[in-house]
């Protein structure tokens, strides 16, 4: 069955649209609140992270075969954290990245 109830006209349609996205359940965020984070910390951690994960695996004592599967571990973490600084590092000197 149609109805005769009236069809909103453009303008009406945009109005219910912006009244939704000024709804109080939203939370309302600056601009600062979207800027990055201390990069040269990071970078700092990450290296100390990646020096103190190599001196885990190097250090351990025993070769048994669960220290092999640590070690391998170790190692992984160890070189995907190299290839997110590494990564970082090229994007920075192209100017790609702050």
């Amino acid at each position: 069955m149609a109805t005769n109830e009236p069809v909103p006209s453009r303008d009406q349609r945009v109005d219910t649209a912006d009244q939704q996205l000024d709804s109080p359940e939203q939370p309302v965020t600056s601009p600062d609140q979207h800027k990055p984070g201390p990069t040269r910390a990071a970078r700092v951690g990450a290296i100390i992270t990646v020096a103190l994960l190599l001196m885990m695996a190097f250090c351990a004592h025993g070769g048994s075969q669960e220290n092999r599967v640590g070690l391998v571990f170790l190692l992984l973490i160890a070189a995907v954290i190299v290839g997110v600084l590494v990564t970082d590092w090229l994007l920075r000197r192209n100017g790609l990245r702050d």
